[in-house]
């Protein structure tokens, strides 16, 4: 049964051919087994996995009409075998390369796997296209995988079951989503989605990401527990509310809308395989003189509105005119914040091997940020995808580290005005060794020109221009008129330490110009 692509899966397309021969829109389901498993059977029961799921057995075509999706009685899926010759397990690095293989849409299977045999541990591999996946798609069809393993390798018969799965098919927007989306987005301006470390990047669009993994810090994990009790509002809502803050403290906002993830599914197909999620444009206002609670209350009721209004995709509200905008930049949001109330390395056994899963990244990321936020048993994990087009590691590395000590201070600023936050972390204040933030929102301003003083020779600004450091930056803050510096962030800089400066009311330094 052949039909035309539907809005949201021809964004999928289009993206890719923007940047062809890549894996952006790979999705990956990888998990380790100590001992050996059976190629012949793990096939097998591959195979029983794809008939029971429509999803799986759908290809794709470009055509004259173009891109068409068409639903195949039967599916062959292949499993690649390699050996991985003097190595207990397959490294991250070859996993990547094997999720990072492109598929061509040419009518061929939309999903592959691959075997690794390592000397300790054997790993499976699973690829498979977003036109036909999503993240809960992963769950059912490795729990499918393991009971249709054990039963041929056990010599039975696959279960009552495991018949043909749950089958979900796209359906229309309600009246009453579209409106409540309305509403929610009327009279936004994606005018303040740059933070201030935001890089220019290569004009040649590439998606090229990385990710940053990091535990929470145990005092950010005993705040989060506080920040519960204090705001009535689960996990979910509080590490959000942190990663809006900790946007707008590095440059993002006021009117600051963020993209998250929503399954699509009811109660009942729960167990459906396919591409049913739902980008949310959540959105906050995160003015200067907006207490911390004021905006927490505000994502929490976003939040729970969101989620009883998620068959409305983010693609429908895109404004036509995308101004100077890059074609593959989203015009709505550039930051996404995901929450799984689960461990990604979920353990369990198959047909007796102990066995735990992996998470692998593509090796792109369709958003300049994205937290994916996961539970462990006695913390939260957090993977940060990044663009490396638009920020460098070290600048996301530092970031995280704002997050969780922010995260960690929130019970004790919750009526604290968001301007007067502070973002600073251990490794800024190491960085800044002069500086001791005082209570008053001049400690920024204080803290470079201490910093100027005691280590004129530490870098301040990195621009593509060239390093700024703290003696150079000083004199351009203290100029009677500042000169013209090449890099718009430095200028930025200058800018705010100046206003800092006149708002409140600080003397100049000895020696200072007075303008």
């Amino acid at each position: 049964m052949t039909s035309s692509a539907t809005r949201r899966e021809n964004d999928l397309w289009l993206l890719e051919t923007l940047v062809p021969k890549t894996a952006v829109n790979n999705l990956s389901v990888v998990f380790e087994v100590t001992g050996r498993l059976s190629a012949g059977i793990l096939h097998r029961a591959l195979d029983d996995v794809v008939r029971r799921h429509r999803a799986l057995r759908t290809v794709a075509r470009v055509g004259e009409r173009g891109l068409e999706l068409d639903v195949r009685e039967d599916v062959e899926i292949t499993l690649d075998v390699h050996r991985v010759e003097d190595e207990p397990a397959v490294g991250e690095e070859r996993l990547r390369r094997c999720i990072a293989q492109p598929f061509a849409l040419e009518g061929g299977p939309l999903l592959r796997a691959a075997l690794f045999s390592g000397t300790e541990r054997d790993t499976v591999c699973l690829v498979a296209h977003h036109l036909v996946f999503d993240a809960m798609s992963g769950g059912v069809v490795l729990q499918d995988l393991v009971t249709a393993y054990e039963a041929r390798a056990a010599g039975a018969s696959l279960p009552d079951t495991f018949a043909e799965g749950l089958w979900l098919p796209e359906r229309e927007p309600s009246a009453e989503s579209l409106e409540f989306w309305k509403r929610h987005l009327d009279g936004y301006r994606a005018d303040g989605l740059g933070l201030w470390c935001d890089k220019d990047g290569d004009p040649a669009v590439t998606l090229a990401g990385d990710v940053h993994h990091h535990v929470l810090s145990p005092e950010a994990d005993a705040a989060v527990t506080r920040l519960r009790r204090a705001l009535r509002a689960p996990k979910a809502v509080v590490l959000l509310s942190a990663y809006y803050l900790t946007l707008a403290l590095h440059g993002a906002g006021p009117d600051l809308v963020v993209g998250v993830p929503a399954s699509t599914r009811d109660t009942a197909s729960q167990q459906a395989v396919g591409y049913h999620v739902n980008m949310l444009p959540l959105r906050s206002r995160l003015g200067a003189d907006r207490t911390v609670r004021e905006v927490a209350t505000e994502v929490r009721a976003a939040f729970f509105e969101a989620l009883a209004h998620p068959d409305v995709p983010a693609e429908t509200f895109l404004p036509q005119d995308r101004g100077d905008r890059p074609a593959w930049r989203n015009t709505l949001f550039r930051h996404v914040f995901n929450y799984v109330p689960t461990d990604f390395r979920n353990t369990f056994t198959l047909a007796g091997l102990p066995a735990v899963q992996r998470l692998v990244e593509n090796g792109t990321s369709k958003y300049d940020l994205e937290f994916f936020a996961s539970e462990s048993a006695d913390t939260a994990l957090l993977s940060v995808l990044f663009n490396t087009q638009v920020l460098d590691a070290a600048d996301v590395t530092a970031l995280v580290a704002r997050y969780d000590e922010l995260l960690a201070r929130l019970p004790e600023e919750l009526d604290t005005p968001v301007g007067r936050l502070s973002c600073w972390s251990g490794a800024d204040r190491s960085a800044v060794p002069a500086a001791e933030p005082a209570d008053g929102p001049d400690s920024l301003y204080e803290a470079v020109r201490r910093t100027a003083e005691s280590a004129p020779e530490r870098i301040a600004v990195r621009t593509r221009a060239g390093d700024l450091d703290y003696a150079a930056l000083w004199r351009h803050v203290t100029a009677e008129q500042a000169p013209a510096l090449d890099d718009e962030r430095a200028a930025g800089a200058v800018t705010a330490l100046r206003a800092l400066r006149q708002d409140t009311g600080a003397a100049p330094a000895e020696g200072e110009a007075s303008g």
